[in-house]
Protein backbone atom coordinates (compact mmCIF):
# COMPACT_ATOMS: atom_id res chain seq x y z
CA UNK A 1 0.00 0.00 0.00
CA UNK A 2 2.67 2.48 0.34
CA UNK A 3 4.48 1.62 -2.75
CA UNK A 4 1.13 2.73 -4.09
CA UNK A 5 1.34 6.21 -2.61
CA UNK A 6 4.24 6.80 -3.70
CA UNK A 7 3.72 5.95 -7.69
CA UNK A 8 2.12 9.41 -8.08
CA UNK A 9 4.82 11.30 -6.73
CA UNK A 10 6.98 9.40 -8.80
CA UNK A 11 5.25 9.47 -11.39
CA UNK A 12 5.23 13.48 -11.29
CA UNK A 13 9.01 13.85 -10.82
CA UNK A 14 9.25 11.60 -13.64
CA UNK A 15 7.23 13.82 -16.13
CA UNK A 16 9.45 16.57 -14.58
CA UNK A 17 12.60 15.29 -15.65
CA UNK A 18 11.71 14.49 -18.79
CA UNK A 19 10.00 17.71 -19.57
CA UNK A 20 12.60 19.59 -22.15
CA UNK A 21 14.33 22.68 -21.15
CA UNK A 22 12.86 26.05 -22.34
CA UNK A 23 15.08 26.79 -25.49
CA UNK A 24 17.88 29.37 -25.15
CA UNK A 25 18.21 32.80 -26.63
CA UNK A 26 21.50 33.45 -28.53
CA UNK A 27 20.58 36.19 -31.03
CA UNK A 28 18.35 38.62 -32.78
CA UNK A 29 18.02 39.77 -36.66
CA UNK A 30 15.26 41.82 -37.76
CA UNK A 31 12.43 39.23 -36.45
CA UNK A 32 14.74 36.25 -36.47
CA UNK A 33 15.36 34.43 -32.63
CA UNK A 34 18.52 32.03 -32.60
CA UNK A 35 17.40 30.12 -30.51
CA UNK A 36 19.36 26.59 -28.47
CA UNK A 37 17.06 23.70 -27.07
CA UNK A 38 19.87 20.92 -26.13
CA UNK A 39 22.77 20.10 -28.94
CA UNK A 40 20.00 21.54 -31.62
CA UNK A 41 20.13 25.28 -32.82
CA UNK A 42 16.95 26.27 -34.88
CA UNK A 43 15.65 29.90 -36.33
CA UNK A 44 11.96 31.29 -35.09
CA UNK A 45 10.29 34.28 -37.27
CA UNK A 46 7.92 35.75 -34.44
CA UNK A 47 6.14 37.98 -37.02
CA UNK A 48 5.22 34.70 -39.41
CA UNK A 49 5.65 31.98 -36.12
CA UNK A 50 7.82 30.14 -38.81
CA UNK A 51 10.22 27.80 -37.65
CA UNK A 52 13.61 26.99 -39.36
CA UNK A 53 16.42 25.06 -39.08
CA UNK A 54 18.67 26.84 -41.70
CA UNK A 55 20.15 29.71 -40.85
CA UNK A 56 18.12 33.04 -42.62
CA UNK A 57 20.08 35.71 -44.55
CA UNK A 58 19.48 38.59 -41.89
CA UNK A 59 21.99 36.62 -39.34
CA UNK A 60 24.69 37.56 -42.46
CA UNK A 61 24.70 41.13 -41.99
CA UNK A 62 25.63 43.86 -39.19
CA UNK A 63 22.10 43.75 -37.44
CA UNK A 64 22.53 40.88 -35.31
CA UNK A 65 22.36 41.42 -31.76
CA UNK A 66 23.43 39.13 -28.83
CA UNK A 67 20.99 38.46 -26.66
CA UNK A 68 22.01 39.75 -22.90
CA UNK A 69 20.99 37.95 -19.72
CA UNK A 70 18.89 39.36 -17.73
CA UNK A 71 21.13 41.15 -14.78
CA UNK A 72 20.80 39.23 -11.50
CA UNK A 73 18.84 40.31 -8.54
CA UNK A 74 22.09 40.98 -6.74
CA UNK A 75 23.12 43.31 -9.29
CA UNK A 76 19.80 45.16 -9.16
CA UNK A 77 19.38 45.32 -5.49
CA UNK A 78 16.56 42.87 -5.70
CA UNK A 79 14.45 45.11 -8.54
CA UNK A 80 13.35 43.33 -12.13
CA UNK A 81 12.67 45.69 -14.69
CA UNK A 82 9.83 44.47 -16.56
CA UNK A 83 7.40 45.29 -19.13
CA UNK A 84 4.09 45.69 -18.97
CA UNK A 85 1.39 44.69 -22.56
CA UNK A 86 1.91 48.44 -23.67
CA UNK A 87 5.48 47.59 -23.62
CA UNK A 88 5.87 50.36 -20.66
CA UNK A 89 8.68 49.74 -18.41
CA UNK A 90 8.04 49.00 -14.77
CA UNK A 91 10.22 47.52 -11.65
CA UNK A 92 9.05 44.59 -9.38
CA UNK A 93 10.53 43.31 -6.24
CA UNK A 94 9.78 40.02 -5.31
CA UNK A 95 10.76 39.96 -1.61
CA UNK A 96 9.03 42.97 -1.12
CA UNK A 97 6.08 42.00 -3.49
CA UNK A 98 6.19 45.61 -4.97
CA UNK A 99 6.01 47.15 -8.31
CA UNK A 100 6.74 50.64 -9.11
CA UNK A 101 6.55 52.59 -12.45
CA UNK A 102 9.83 54.72 -11.40
CA UNK A 103 13.24 53.36 -11.34
CA UNK A 104 14.03 52.65 -7.51
CA UNK A 105 16.74 54.44 -6.22
CA UNK A 106 18.35 51.33 -5.21
CA UNK A 107 18.07 50.10 -8.59
CA UNK A 108 22.08 49.34 -8.97
CA UNK A 109 22.23 49.04 -12.47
Amino acid sequence: QQQQQHAPQQQQQAAAAAAPAEPKQLRTAGTWYELQSGDSVYYYNYATQATVWECPPEFHTEAVQAVKPPPSLEETGGWAEMTSGDGAKYYYHAQGNLTTWKKPATYKL
